[in-house]
């Protein structure tokens, strides 16, 4: 519905949610990705970048890669985009 704000909100609300005590951490990489195209959708390029960097070390992900290059590009930081993109 084009609404990012809530959407937003639903998916940090989901990445928060608390584990039981003795269980593996809940990661979930999707999440991740979609919070990070919000916000490139919201063109709020340091939150993108901050994302996909984070998406970039815990998996290998063209996607992760092309929209950190694009973030690193919108934020004139022209030679981390070019690595990014690369």
């Amino acid at each position: 519905m084009k609404n990012l704000f809530d959407s937003e909100e639903s998916y940090i609300n989901a990445l928060r949610i608390k584990v039981p005590a003795g269980k593996p951490p809940f990661k979930d990489n999707v999440l991740e990705m979609r919070l990070g195209i919000i916000y490139t959708l919201r063109k709020s390029w340091k939150d993108a970048k901050t994302v996909f960097l984070k998406v970039c070390k815990d998996r290998n992900s063209t996607t992760a890669w092309i929209n950190l290059g694009l973030s690193f590009l919108r934020l004139n930081e022209l030679a981390a985009a070019e690595d990014a993109i690369s």
